[in-house]
């Protein structure tokens, strides 16, 4: 599963008094993020947990930064963890074929933008919206975002940067707002008592999860996103929906856009509205990962949804996965000219 998760970013002065993203001493955010905190760690390996007894140490390279409109700043990260052997087992040959030293780490790619309008109004320039990747559990926030908001407050004593892990009602407003719900997802942990004739006994207990799809008819009560928004007040979830003798952990709902556009919201926990948006159909590489261009248009559409419901005047985003060039010399490479594949 390929997904974005979305943060709201803010900038406070020592009396929690928010900034505009524009006048940061004289620069902006965006300016700060491509020009100073990318151009630095561009290419540079950095530790973020060490490995220890019963440990995992993590780290990630920021691999390249993509050109993108002057209200925005794009990237792809690496990140992996070490301090560990593994055997490498080929499951075509059904055999194992090597061996992963504890120095070494599996990285994985994942990308992340940062939108932030520059309006007229210097209130809804105090406004600011990150996305970043994921695969399947898999994140950047925990190894990416402490280093960022270090380095920033160091270079901005004073100022804390904000970065709200989880998304505010008007974020999830804007994925619902005009949105038809196809289908709901429910997740239990236990085998409800209505669907154990579809097991022998002996196999209840083996069961780790189950998920119930709904398909609402058109124009009913479950087609309409307003019990959604109910949640986002506190609404308990097992107040609207209920399975016999199974509590609901889970919830899915796949929303239709129109024009053939969907979003699959991804509700972590159902005791807390902190949506994560799937991507569906994504177009995938030769080595299975999300293409670059597929994740930046879904990223783009969803920033716009997000702004409009503020009730900004949206620039164009000209966001590409063109490598942006910094006018400094060549960083050496990382890899072995043999290792790299396409």
């Amino acid at each position: 599963m390929h997904g974005i998760a979305p943060y709201l970013v803010k900038v406070l002065d020592s009396e929690n008094i928010q900034q505009d993203l524009w006048n940061i001493n004289g620069t902006s955010l965006v300016n700060y993020l491509r020009d100073i905190y990318f151009k630095n760690i561009l290419g540079v390996s950095k530790t973020t947990q060490e490995p220890a007894s019963g440990q995992v140490g993590k780290n990630y390279i920021l691999e390249e930064v993509f050109e993108a409109s002057e209200h925005a700043v794009a990237g792809k990260f690496s990140t992996g963890e070490f301090g560990y052997e593994a055997d490498i087992f080929d499951n075509e040959a059904k055999k194992y074929t090597g061996k992963r030293e504890k120095q070494e780490s599996t990285m994985l790619p994942f990308f992340c933008c940062f939108y932030a309008p520059k309006s007229e109004n210097e209130l809804e320039r105090m406004k600011g919206v990150l996305l970043l990747s994921r695969f399947n559990n898999f994140g950047i926030r925990s190894v990416v975002l402490p280093d960022l908001i270090a380095s920033f407050e160091s270079a901005f004593p004073g100022l804390r940067l904000d970065i709200a892990k989880v998304v505010p009602t008007t974020f999830v407003n804007a994925v619902l707002k005009g949105s038809e719900i196809k289908k709901i997802r429910l997740t239990t942990n236990k085998l409800p008592e209505g669907y154990r004739n579809v097991l022998v006994p002996n196999d209840y207990d083996n069961v780790y999860e189950v998920e119930t799809i709904l398909k609402p008819r058109p124009r009913t009560f479950f087609s309409k996103p307003s019990w959604m928004s109910s949640l986002m007040y506190g609404v308990p979830l097992n107040t609207i929906i209920t399975l016999p003798d199974a509590e609901v952990t889970k919830l899915k709902v796949e929303i239709s856009r129109g024009g053939g556009r969907t979003r699959t919201i991804n509700i972590a926990d159902v005791h807390r509205m902190a949506a994560n948006i799937e991507i569906e159909n994504p177009d995938i590489n030769a080595r299975n990962h999300i293409k670059e261009e597929c994740w930046m248009k879904e990223a783009d559409l969803l920033a716009d949804d997000y702004f409009l419901e503020l009730g900004l005047n949206l620039p164009a985003w000209s966001n590409s996965v063109n490598v942006y060039k910094y006018p400094v010399e060549e960083l050496p490479s990382l890899w072995e000219p043999s290792l790299r594949s396409a």
